[in-house]
Order: structure tokens, then C-alpha cells, then sequence
């Protein structure tokens, strides 16, 4: 997805609708579109967290929920007053969405797996089956209620396959789920 945020962030960028396109962490790569690590620190941050992981051995997706949440965290400060819209290749931006709505940003998101509550019972029924009591990315209940809570503040959901679309046409999601199917053509 973050190749899908690249791609679009250069046709905003060339019709004059980009602000600025936000990564975790950008490092010495220049884009020819305004954009910019989500932190001074991210960088940092992320390096220390790998580096305790190999001491602490944080479950991984443990450690991807603490990135999300940092991401989360910093990315709500890059809100201002004159952004109308904010597009999102991840859902787990519950603090960033709620501040989003609160200045009248409509928030726009383009998922690149089915709607995260379908997963769980699709991984969970595997589970079950299989007797597996691991447990992951989608089965962690910690991030399952996170998105739960990040995905009410979502206006727009843009699928780009059938299997997605149904998964948020079918879920408890209530904002309007637009279908562009096949991949992403750069002027979608």
C-alpha cells in the first residue's frame, strides 16, 4: 500500500491537490511531490525499537501495533486547518481520524486487505480448525479494537477488489464503500 500511497500521492501532487504525502520514516529518498517522515524521530524511534526487539523479543505482532500507534501519535499532529481531506492506506489511525472529523477533514481510506473484522473471523475459523493458538496480527484483540474504534471515523472506503468491497459492504461499517475495481490506474 505504501506503493499505491506513492503513485497517488504524485497525481495529487500533479493536479495541485496535494498537501503532503506522510511515511513513518523517510530517510535520505527525495519524492518529486512534497513529503515528509510523520517524525524527526521516527527514524530513531524505529531503530530503538528493533534493537530493544532483539533483547525483549516483542511477539511481531506486538511490535507492529506499537508502530501503528507511534505512527498514530505523531501523525495526528500533522493536521492543520487547511487540509479538506485526508487519505489513508492503513486504518489504524484512530487518533488521527477522530482530529481529522473534529476540523472537518473527510477522511478517505484505501484498504489493501479485506475489512480487518472479516479477517479475524476467516483467521480465527482457521485457527480453530487447525488448533492454533498463536496468535497474530488479525486474531490480537488489542488491535482489532483499535481499528474498530479508527474505522467509525472513516468517511470513504475505496476497494479495489471484489473481495474486498463485499468485506466492507457486509461489515458494520456504515460510511459509503466505492468499488474501483482492478488495480489502481494512475488517474483513478
Amino acid at each position: 500500500m505504501a506503493r499505491v500511497g506513492y503513485l497517488l500521492s504524485a497525481q495529487l501532487n500533479k493536479y495541485g491537490m496535494l498537501n503532503k504525502f506522510i511515511a513513518h520514516s523517510k530517510g535520505k529518498y527525495n519524492t518529486p511531490f512534497p513529503s515528509a517522515p510523520v517524525s524527526f524521530f521516527s527514524r530513531y524511534y524505529l531503530f530503538a525499537l528493533n534493537r530493544f526487539n532483539k533483547f525483549l523479543k516483542i511477539k511481531q505482532h506486538k511490535l507492529r501495533f506499537i508502530q501503528e500507534l507511534l505512527f498514530d501519535w505523531f501523525c495526528a499532529f500533522r493536521l492543520d486547518n487547511t487540509l479538506t481531506h485526508l487519505v489513508a492506506t492503513q486504518p489504524h489511525l484512530k487518533r488521527t481520524f477522530r482530529k481529522a472529523k473534529r476540523k472537518g477533514i473527510q477522511v478517505i481510506y484505501i484498504p489493501g486487505t479485506q475489512e480487518d473484522n472479516y479477517m479475524y473471523e476467516i483467521v480465527s475459523e482457521e485457527k480453530r480448525k487447525m488448533n492454533v493458538t498463536e496468535e497474530d496480527a488479525y486474531t490480537y484483540p488489542r488491535r482489532i479494537k483499535h481499528y474498530n474504534d479508527s474505522i467509525q471515523y472513516v468517511d470513504k472506503v475505496i476497494c479495489t477488489s471484489l473481495n474486498i468491497y463485499h468485506s466492507f459492504v457486509n461489515s458494520s461499517y456504515h460510511g459509503e464503500v466505492i468499488k474501483v475495481m482492478g488495480s489502481l490506474k494512475p488517474e483513478f
